[in-house]
């Protein structure tokens, strides 16, 4: 949200943050991430696959789909509080939805 005079304005663009080039960038990385990922191993990054190879595991698969799954393959603590906390906030947006609102 852009500020003019220290006050918030929505609806105004705010220039200093924006990067198309950069986003540009970083999506065309992940497009070769995901071209590469099917060509050099004959399948696509979904995370019913992901996650199908999970519950059927061959040994030489659990490392990669386990940092994919998580988002932690950093191994950092940032990135494994916001999985956590981005996880927590699936899991009760889906209690919520499910059990409280869902008549």
């Amino acid at each position: 949200m852009a500020q003019r005079n220290g006050k918030a304005r929505p609806g105004l663009l705010d220039w200093n943050s924006f990067t198309p080039l950069a986003s540009l960038a970083g999506g065309v990385i992940i497009g070769i991430a995901a071209s590469m990922f099917v060509l050099l191993n004959g399948r696509i990054a979904g995370i019913s696959g992901v996650l199908g190879g999970l519950l059927t595991p061959v040994r030489a698969d659990v490392a990669w789909r386990l940092a994919f799954m998580c988002g932690i393959s950093r191994l950092s603590a940032r990135s494994l509080v916001a999985t956590l906390t981005f996880m927590a906030s699936g899991f009760v947006t889906v209690f919520v939805a499910r059990h409280l609102l869902d008549p």
